[in-house]
Order: structure tokens, then C-alpha cells, then sequence
């Protein structure tokens, strides 16, 4: 069974279901998120080809499941039929917003063109949740553009990059057609608490929140090291027991115990982490074969988003072998970037 045709795909998705997955959208986990159940978060990135996006609907309606499908406005146009036949099957419709790299990165004109193009889309269905574009070549990351601003604004509850724990969640794509894409990835990477490059956007607040109250307590203690005499002395010259565990007495580097008991328990992590159930080490898939194999042997967590980009899905061979050759040497490409980069 050759990899990346719709056949395997539906196969699968068969195998998810059989082993008691429920598939759900991106706006579901973000609205109303399960820990309790066997979880996949189904995401279509729509980059090319929208009418094997679909297919694809097509298919995964006649399993009875649904996921979201992230489309682009492409030179100011979009495949509104294909978008409004994909909706009316329950599937729900986001926005694959590549903004700030069309703007060239002028922030403004990028926050223009995001909010005409996601009413462009909400012309034909409601839009709730958006995912970037990793636009590879450009310089241009898309999600900075939420540096400055927030999407909120716009009515949008959630971005993939920002909006799921990753030490939660496993994350599988099909980018670059193979699932162990990680030296071929630019942009579609993901880090633990599902921080992308910035962060999510409770952190990044609570950050700044932090950064303030840190501001705020230095002035202050400024003030009062003004004001109270001989302050200093008293905080560096204090005469303790030492035999007493006393809990600012242990100087900058804390109570040796305490330490001791810090690096065993990192140590305890490190091997959890490394025997941990999806990890990368222990599962690395390359093949869609690979992902089946390990779910039936149990190998995989309860919650996964699954990333697909319906155009490398074909049962046609003609564009399944023009789709590899291409992918090849994109992936060439992309792997000497990569490699600059890091």
C-alpha cells in the first residue's frame, strides 16, 4: 500500500476510531477540552490544490468525523465553493494566514490585510480559530505579527501555536510528505506549553504583568533603602543558628539537602522524559505505517493533533509521484536552510 494515497489515510483514521479515538476540531479543544477521552485534534493545512482538501472532507464525513481546515487567501482569492461544500459537512473553517509575510513584515499593512481577508472567509463560514503559514523561503514569520497585537481583537479564540500545551499534546505533521520532518521543518515546530517562537498568549501576558510588578518592587525598594537605616547591615550581618533550617539564612545557592534533592529530581525527569510514551526518542515515525504500528501497540497518548496538507493525499499516481519529486526537492532545499539557521 503506497504511503500518502487516500487509501492509507483512511486506514489511518479507521485505526484512531478502532482504538477509541474521537476526533474533534481545533474550536472544540480550545471551547471545551476532554482530558478524559481519547483525543485527535484533526488539522488540514490547505497550501495547494484546495479541491483535494475535498477529498479528503469527503472521506473523513463518510467516517463520521470531522476536523478544521485552514485556508489561505491567495492573490486575493478564494475557493468559496470548496470552502462552503466542506463546511456544510460539519467541518470547521479557519483561516491560514500568511499576512505579515505578504506585507514584507510592515506590521500595519499586515493587521490590514489580516482583518480584510478574514472577512473575506467569514463571507462563507464562521472563522473562530486561524494557523500560520510557515512560508519557508521568506524571512517573515508569520505568528510575530501577534507580538504587538492579539487576535482576540478580531473575534478569534485560538492559534495552534499558542493555544496547546505541547508537553500535553502530541503533535504529528506530514510536512515535508514524511512524518519524521523535524530537519526539514523551518517553522511547523513545535516546543513544550506550545510556546512557538513567542509563547502563548497567557504567558506572554502574565510575563509582562511580571515584568511590571518586578519594575514596581525595585522602585519601592529603592525607596525604602533610602529611608531605613542601616538596612543593609542587618539583611548581610544577621547572626543565625546554623543548625536551625532556616529559610532566608541559606544564602544564594540554598540548603545543600535541598540541592541534592533538586538534581536527583531532574535526574528523575530527564529518565521519565526519556521513557516517556510518544517522545520523540523513544517514537520517531517516518511512515504513515509506522504511526499504525505504534498505535497498536499502545505506544501512543491520549491526545494528538494531527496535521495534514491534503494535496500530498492522492490516489492518482500521476500526481502522488510528481508530489514525491517535488517534496524531494523541496525538502533539499529546506535542509540547507535549516542547517543556516541553527
Amino acid at each position: 500500500m503506497r504511503d500518502f494515497s487516500l487509501t492509507i489515510y483512511k486506514k489511518l483514521l479507521g485505526e484512531f476510531i478502532q482504538a477509541g479515538y474521537r476526533f474533534i476540531t481545533f474550536v472544540e479543544f480550545v471551547q471545551s477540552p476532554d482530558e478524559k477521552e481519547k483525543t485527535i485534534i484533526l488539522r488540514h493545512d490547505v497550501d495547494k490544490k484546495p479541491l483535494l482538501s475535498l477529498r479528503t472532507a469527503v472521506l473523513e464525513n463518510e467516517l463520521q468525523i470531522k476536523g478544521t481546515y485552514y485556508f489561505r487567501v491567495i492573490k486575493n482569492e478564494l475557493p468559496r465553493e470548496t470552502i462552503g461544500r466542506i463546511a456544510k459537512m460539519g467541518h470547521e473553517i479557519g483561516y491560514h494566514y500568511d499576512d505579515l509575510n505578504d506585507a514584507k513584515g510592515i506590521e500595519g499593512k499586515a493587521l490590514e490585510l489580516f482583518s480584510k481577508n478574514l472577512a473575506k472567509l467569514r463571507e462563507i463560514a464562521p472563522i473562530k480559530t486561524i494557523c500560520m503559514h510557515g512560508s519557508p523561503l521568506s524571512k517573515h514569520d508569520n505568528r510575530e505579527l501577534w507580538k504587538s497585537h492579539d487576535y482576540l481583537d478580531f473575534g478569534i479564540v485560538g492559534e495552534p501555536y499558542f493555544d496547546i500545551d505541547f508537553n500535553d499534546v502530541m503533535y504529528l505533521t506530514d510536512t515535508g510528505r514524511r512524518w519524521d520532518g523535524g530537519k526539514v521543518n523551518i517553522r511547523d515546530r513545535v516546543r513544550g506549553n506550545g510556546l512557538g517562537v513567542m509563547g502563548k498568549r497567557e504567558d506572554r501576558r502574565q510575563k509582562t504583568e511580571d515584568r511590571e510588578q518586578k519594575t514596581e518592587n525595585m522602585k519601592q525598594k529603592e525607596t525604602d533603602s533610602r529611608g531605613a537605616v542601616c538596612d543593609p547591615p542587618a539583611l548581610h550581618y544577621e547572626i543565625v543558628d546554623s543548625s536551625k533550617n532556616i529559610g532566608d539564612g541559606r544564602g544564594a545557592r540554598g540548603d545543600r539537602e535541598e540541592r541534592r534533592q533538586k538534581t536527583e529530581d531532574r535526574g528523575q525527569k530527564e529518565e521519565d522524559r526519556r521513557g516517556a510514551v510518544g517522545d520523540p526518542p523513544v517514537f520517531n515515525p517516518h511512515s504513515t505505517g509506522d504511526i499504525i504500528k505504534a498505535l497498536k501497540s499502545n505506544m501512543l497518548p491520549d491526545t494528538i493533533m494531527l496535521t495534514i496538507h491534503p494535496q500530498r493525499w492522492t490516489n492518482n499516481y500521476f500526481f502522488w509521484m510528481k508530489e514525491l519529486i517535488w517534496q524531494k526537492i523541496k525538502n533539499g532545499v529546506k535542509y540547507f536552510v535549516v542547517k543556516d539557521i541553527r
